[in-house]
C-alpha cells in the first residue's frame, strides 16, 4: 500500500497530496532502507520539485551505499536550487557514513 501512495492520482494535486507523497517516500526509505533505492530514485524525474526534494532526502535516509550513484548522477542535472541542496546533503551524509565504516 505504501509504495502506491506516491503514484496515487488522487494525491497528485494540492498541498495535502504533496505532503502525503513526501511522507510516503521518507517512510519507505526508513522502513526498507537499501531495498527501495531504485524505486525512490525514480522520483528524481517527478514534475513536482517538492517530491524530488523528498526523494533526495529519502535516498539519504536509506543509509545505503547504493543510493550514492543515483544521487551523484542526479546532482548536475537538477535545476531547482532547494532540490540540489537536498541531493547534496544526502550525498554528503552517505559519503561520510561510508568513510566512517
Amino acid at each position: 500500500y505504501l509504495e502506491g501512495l506516491p503514484y496515487d492520482p488522487n494525491l497528485q494535486k494540492g498541498a495535502f497530496g504533496t505532503q502525503m507523497r513526501r511522507q510516503a517516500l521518507q517512510s519507505l526509505a526508513v522502513a526498507f532502507r537499501g531495498d527501495l533505492v531504485g524505486f525512490i530514485a525514480g522520483f528524481r524525474q517527478d514534475k513536482d520539485p517538492q517530491i524530488r526534494e523528498a526523494a533526495a532526502i529519502a535516498l539519504g535516509q536509506t543509509t545505503s551505499e547504493r543510493a550514492i550513484e543515483p544521487l551523484k548522477a542526479w546532482l548536475p542535472h537538477e535545476e531547482e536550487l532547494f532540490v540540489r541542496e537536498a541531493v547534496d546533503r544526502s550525498l554528503t551524509r552517505l559519503m561520510e557514513t561510508r568513510r566512517g565504516q
